[in-house]
């Protein structure tokens, strides 16, 4: 072999050793890319397995929140819809209530115009009516009633029926529990300092019933609280003007809470106060005719006429009745009547009316009988008897002057079916527009925050209905994601988040 021969194999050797390390780093470099992709791919994977979870999560959570909304605004429409029927119910009912109360006020009935239930007195049947003080010629003409006093009433209530249950009517009386304008019952500081509480249910549909419960150990049916309107009625308290009561003399006498926390103590010595009593009504005249110039009624019970008896000193031998007391005292009986009397309204007028002719005549045959009780008709003379005549006309003009003359004030004050003019109409219409805005208006704040309510929850299910939709889209575009790694999506690592939104 040549030299030429030698040297020319010995570089194919070189160059195939070069060409075979070449070979062995590009495998390596191939191999090394490989792997790099895989591992990479792999990571990919996980990446979007747990993004996958979390959106899987999220749409469960955003369907979650629908189904709440969706749940409360069913119920919020339940009650939308019983807010409704409520309000139409209270407005036919009020409406009716003030078409009533307005035929009687175009009669004369002043219902609207100055009924005030605190202070109104009950009818004296007129065929028990009679004059229990002074007489026809008199200035103040009492009349009450021949049956006695067979009212009574109490001051103070049990709220604690015999089965130990609430009686919620006379608990929000006493001012132990009170109700809201949409029907919801609470208990008040004093009812809970007396072991009154209040929870709430809730049926299928979504309606809510409150239940009141008592704590035997702080309250019994022997317990025994104050009736707010029969406090007021008897004088025992009076209402401020922001509608709370303040405690009379009369009501600290009988052992109500001092002035400013009338409802805050039972009965003295937790004994009821029973309250018997009598309608009076009282004719004062005036003038050069006598005529009747006020026309007044009182409700005045046994213990008005003991206390002013106690108060005066007058011993009516366990006798408590006005005419009683006006016998024994006139002046006590005339300031008892004034601290408890008002004049006639419209709704008594008729009632008052009838029982003051039907006494003042039954008083006029007294007095006539008495004239004849007092004289032998076969020893007077033909002038006596004209003179004795003369009396009993004068007393029949009397009886005629005085119901004539009431008739014409109950006339001339609209207290009659005659009489009113069409400015009073307008007022009694205008009143009875109020009386129906002041019944209904709160029912109808209540229809208006339920239908407040179903408004913004629907605002709120779709807003959540647009979360759950974007989670769903969210979800779907990671399935496909992962369903295509491997199959030739050629995105390109690192690039599938930004190419699907992601």
């Amino acid at each position: 072999m040549s030299l030429e021969s030698l040297g020319a194999l010995r570089q194919l050797i070189q160059v195939r050793e070069q060409s075979q390390t070449i070979q062995n780093d590009n495998l390596e470099q191939v191999q090394g890319s490989i792997q790099q992709v895989g591992v990479a791919e792999s990571q990919r994977v996980d990446q979007l397995n747990l993004e996958k979870a979390k959106a899987t999560y999220e749409v469960a959570l955003a369907q979650a929140t629908v189904e709440r909304i969706q749940s409360q605004l069913q119920r919020e429409m339940k009650a939308e819809a019983n807010a409704l029927f409520a309000t139409a119910l209270t407005g036919v009912l009020a409406g009716a209530d003030a078409y009533m109360n307005l035929s009687k006020d175009l009669n004369g009935g002043q219902k609207l115009k100055d009924a005030n239930s605190g202070s109104g007195v009950d009818a004296i049947n007129k065929k028990d009516a009679k004059v229990i003080g002074g007489d026809i010629n008199g200035n103040n003409i009492y009349i009450g009633s021949s049956a006695g006093n067979k009212k009574s009433e109490s001051v103070t209530v049990s709220v604690i029926k015999t089965d130990g249950s609430v009686d919620v009517d006379k608990a929000i009386k006493t001012g132990l529990l009170s109700r809201g304008a949409d029907g919801s019952l609470s208990a008040t500081k004093l009812g809970e300092a007396n072991g009154l509480s209040v929870t709430t249910s809730q049926d299928a549909n979504g309606n809510i019933t409150y239940n009141a419960s008592a704590d035997p150990q702080k309250i019994s049916s022997n317990s025994r609280f104050v009736d707010q309107d029969m406090a007021v009625k008897y004088g025992m308290a009076i209402r401020d003007q922001n509608g709370g009561l303040v405690t009379t003399d009369k009501g600290e006498f009988y052992g109500l809470g001092k002035s400013g926390d009338a409802l805050s103590s039972k009965a003295k010595d937790g004994l009821d106060i029973n309250m018997k009593s009598e309608t009076i009504l009282r004719a004062t005249t005036s003038g050069d005719k006598a005529q009747v110039a006020y026309f007044s009624a009182a409700t005045i019970s046994e213990d008005d006429i003991r206390l002013k008896a106690e108060q005066k000193g007058i011993n009516l031998n366990g006798n408590f009745t006005f005419e009683a007391l006006n016998k024994a005292d006139p002046k006590a009986a005339e300031e008892l009547f004034n601290e408890r009397g008002h004049d006639i309204k419209g709704v008594e007028a008729v009632d008052a009316q009838n029982a003051f002719k039907f006494a003042v005549r039954e008083n006029a045959k007294e007095l006539k009988n008495n004239i004849d009780k007092n004289v032998i008709p076969e020893n007077l003379t033909p002038e006596e008897k004209q003179g004795i005549a003369s009396k009993k006309t004068g007393i029949d003009n009397r009886v005629e002057e005085l119901t004539g003359s009431l008739e014409d004030k109950l006339l001339t004050e609209g207290k009659t079916n005659m009489g009113i003019s069409g400015k009073d109409k307008a007022k009694y219409v205008w009143n009875a527009l109020v009386s129906i805005a002041d019944t209904v208006v709160p029912q109808l704040q209540a229809y208006m925050a339920a239908r407040d309510r179903v408004a913004k929850t629907e605002i709120e299910l779709a807003a959540a209905m647009e979360k759950l939709a974007a989670a769903q889209k969210k979800l779907k575009a990671l399935e496909d994601l992962i369903i295509s790694v491997g199959a030739g999506d050629q995105l390109g690592i690192g690039n599938n988040t930004n190419e699907k939104g992601l």
